[in-house]
């Protein structure tokens, strides 16, 4: 009896990876990020763009950009179903219909604590800022021609980027002078 229950303990578990497997390839295409583990011991996702790094430290093994959640294996598949996610989805990405769940969600945990995100360099790494851009004490980026606290969805606007061009060109003319009226 009791290896009659290990092997359909066995294939639960082994249907249970096939079910995250699946749910975490449709969330990798949801805006969903998977967070690496720094050599601190904690959880870090890669919010950059174009190359350039931008480490923010995140409570999970996973984390919705779009959402702003904190997930896991248990949490996952029940996020990416949920209407806020498809609503938000579908909002920050027109066009981009979710995927269909490939089954049922992954059995749920409680949800782990969220914490507020914490943006800006992973500790210790050695990270260029831009001259528009100052490093606060908190390790929150600030784009200074903006106001506002820099990440991927800020940097990717129009108006982030004529407010950068406008405030390039005012730094240069103040070290140059401005030309003479004509």
């Amino acid at each position: 009896q009791q290896a009659k229950d290990s092997r359909k303990q066995t294939r639960e578990d082994a249907k249970w990876a096939r079910e995250v497997k699946a749910t975490v390839a449709r969330a990798l295409n949801e805006g969903v990020k998977e967070a690496e583990m720094g050599e601190d011991g904690l959880w870090y996702v890669d919010m950059g763009t174009k190359g350039k790094h931008m480490w923010m430290e995140v409570s999970d093994t996973y984390y919705c950009t779009i959402c702003e959640k904190h997930l896991n294996d248990a949490t996952i598949g029940a996020h990416i179903s949920s209407d806020k996610h498809t609503k938000r989805l579908a909002w920050a990405v027109p066009g981009a219909a979710p995927s269909l769940p490939s089954g049922p969600p992954p059995a749920s945990q409680p949800a782990p604590v969220s914490q507020p995100p914490v943006w800006g360099p992973r500790p210790g790494s050695k990270i260029r800022l831009e001259e528009w851009q100052k490093l606060e004490a908190d390790g929150v980026i600030r784009c200074l021609p903006c106001g506002k606290v820099y990440d991927e969805l800020h940097g990717s606007t129009a108006d982030h980027n004529n407010r950068v061009l406008t405030w390039l060109e005012t730094k240069r003319l103040q070290g140059q002078g401005y030309p003479p009226p004509q």
